[in-house]
Formats: C-alpha cells, structure tokens, sequence
C-alpha cells in the first residue's frame, strides 16, 4: 500500500534526481514537500559582525519556516556556518537572508557551495 500510494503520486522522479547523499532522509523530504520537489544541500559561511548577535537563532527560525533541514554554527574564526537542505527555491530564499542577517548583524562576505555529506533532520544551532 506505501509503496503503491507513493508510486500513484509520482515521488519517484524526485527522489531518483535527489543530490542529497542520505536517500532516506531526502525520501522523506520529497513526501513532505510535493511530488517534484528535490533536495539541495549547501553550506555557507558568513563573515563579518556576526556573532553574539542572534545570527543563529534567526537563521534557524527562518530555516523552520522555509521547511529546510541543517544547522547553524559559530566558528572559532568569527564566522557562522549554516548547512542548509532543501528546495532550490527555498535555498535562494535563505542565502538572500544570509546576506542581510538579524538587525544587529553586519554581513560582510557570504561563501556558499554543495554539501556532500549527511543531510541532519531538522534544524539546529550549537
């Protein structure tokens, strides 16, 4: 019945083109989110005035809003880095927020690029 219910509402095209290295997490992703959804994961680092500024907090909030999985880290250079998984769509959104940040922020460089590794359910900060 699973497999039938899924197949009947053409999940499978997205999930054969998923980027995502952990199938089963981008499987379920795909259910949650329509039938040609697929996931993207990126990694991005934000410089500049960026921590003790609730960087991670509102990142995280907008990441739960926009349905992405990852997490949100300081790093000991001053930088924050954010492992985002998702829709292209919403990938764009949130890298477009990056660059502005929370109102005390001040973003001076965002580097992003492709994340090959295990893509965590959820979204956390540390």
């Amino acid at each position: 019945m699973f497999v039938g219910s899924v197949l009947s509402r053409s999940f499978w095209p997205a999930f054969l083109y998923c980027q995502c290295p952990d199938y089963l997490a981008c499987f379920r992703r795909v259910l949650n989110s329509g039938p040609m959804a697929i996931a993207h994961c990126h990694i991005f680092r934000i410089e500049g005035r960026v921590q003790g500024v609730w960087f991670r907090e509102s990142t995280r909030r907008q990441a739960e809003r926009l349905g992405i999985d990852g997490y949100a880290l300081n790093r000991p250079d001053g930088s924050v880095e954010v492992l985002a998984c998702g829709s292209p769509e919403a990938l764009d959104t949130l890298a477009s927020w990056l660059r502005e940040g929370p109102p005390l922020a001040r973003v001076s460089a965002v580097r992003s690029g492709p994340f090959r590794g295990d893509c965590p359910e959820g979204f956390s900060t540390g």
